[in-house]
């Protein structure tokens, strides 16, 4: 996923579609959340560390969703993702509290 995510960074001017650009970093950074999330290491609960890491990649995705040169050309598609980047964020913050309330 890092590599994913310099080749973008390098390469960022060469894709000429701002939305396609936006969706390939909000793809990423997903990704890299959910990677967070799921390590091997964490077999039982995910680190606080690796929680926030994740939350932060999932709000870099939501802020990707709602730049203002983006909103006016929403589809169907991307509202779904968005949908669906709330939903993790939201899944990552309750797991958070019930990390910080056991310890």
């Amino acid at each position: 996923m890092s590599i994913a995510k310099k080749i973008l960074a390098d390469n960022c001017d060469a894709i000429s579609c701002k939305k396609c650009a936006y969706m390939l970093e909000i793809s990423v950074n997903q990704q890299f959340g959910d990677l967070f999330l799921s390590s091997p290491c964490n077999r039982e609960l995910p680190s606080a560390k690796n929680l926030f890491m994740a939350k932060s990649l999932y709000r870099s995705a939501l802020d990707k969703l709602n730049l203002s040169d983006w909103r006016s050309c929403y589809s169907t598609s991307e509202e779904a993702g968005a949908k669906q980047v709330i939903s993790r964020e939201k899944s990552v913050s309750s797991r958070t509290i019930n990390l910080l309330e056991m310890k």
